[in-house]
């Protein structure tokens, strides 16, 4: 699976594509490139992971545990939910 990664242009591109032809406002485009920064580094590392589990008081300790261990591996890049923007 040696796939090119994906750059943020083709994802605007992508993205404009499914538009079809639909204008967003100002606040709409905001939001869209913030949420493409933020996902940026699981698009550009060679290896993206995933951590799932639960996110008890307890359990969290060893998911972050999980995410850095996997975090050194050269051009990985591991998140958790939390690590992505919530609202």
């Amino acid at each position: 699976m040696s796939e090119d990664p994906v750059t943020v242009d083709e994802l605007a591109e992508k993205a404009d594509e499914y538009l079809h032809e639909a204008s967003l406002t100002p606040e709409e485009y905001e939001a869209l490139k913030q949420s493409v920064a933020e996902l940026t580094p699981i698009f550009s590392a060679k290896n993206s992971y995933f951590v799932l589990g639960s996110y008890g008081k307890h359990e969290i300790r060893r998911l972050q545990l999980v995410k850095d261990r996997l975090n050194r591996q050269p051009g990985a890049y591991a998140f958790l939910m939390v690590d992505i923007r919530s609202e």
